[in-house]
């Protein structure tokens, strides 16, 4: 075109033919809208007041007397009263139950003399091997964490990465961990 925008009406003509259940959606809309509008301004253009209704009154039957109709009204009495006074502050805390004996804490943090003091060896971290992806880059889940080869978990180093397996080394031991 020579830079110049079309007119709106076919901008829009062309947009209805092209969509027609939209254009019939719209359409629709549009006329509750212009219902909505004509019904809001039409007649006095206010709402009615709301005003409650008075109660109902019921009569007793003939030749009844009012406690057979209406029995007597009971009200609720608590077995105990609502309000009270707290025998304890449920907020305080009662740290004496906590307490710690000195004697039993003293014997804890000091080793005995036959007692070997190298440290235990730590446990095998557990790694759940949670899928694979084997394209260009070579994906594993493990734990919850994305890694390649060459990236570390928990010490073990990502060797190779396979569909149904993943190759793991530390300290020259070797870890294979497949799909459950």
């Amino acid at each position: 075109m020579n830079g110049r925008r079309p007119p709106i009406l076919v901008v829009l003509k062309t947009s209805f033919l092209a969509q027609p259940r939209k254009s019939a959606v719209l359409l629709v809309l549009f006329v509750v809208m212009v219902v909505v509008y004509i019904r809001m301004f039409s007649k006095d253009g206010t709402p009615a007041a709301a005003q409650a209704a008075p109660p109902p009154i019921i009569a007793a039957p003939a030749g009844a007397g009012a406690s057979d109709v209406w029995p007597a009204v009971q009200r609720f009495q608590p077995m105990r009263p609502l309000v009270r006074n707290l025998e304890r502050d449920p907020f305080k805390l009662l740290l004496d139950r906590f307490a710690v004996d000195p004697d039993a804490a003293a014997a804890e943090r000091t080793p005995t003399p036959d007692a070997p003091t190298a440290r235990p060896k730590p446990p095998e971290p557990e790694l759940v091997l949670q899928g694979t992806l084997c394209g260009a880059d070579k994906l594993a889940w493990i734990n919850g964490r994305c890694v390649q080869e060459g990236d570390e978990i928990d010490g073990y180093r990502v060797e190779q990465v396979e569909p149904t397996r993943v190759t793991l080394t530390r300290d020259d031991v070797q870890r294979v961990l497949t799909m459950e």
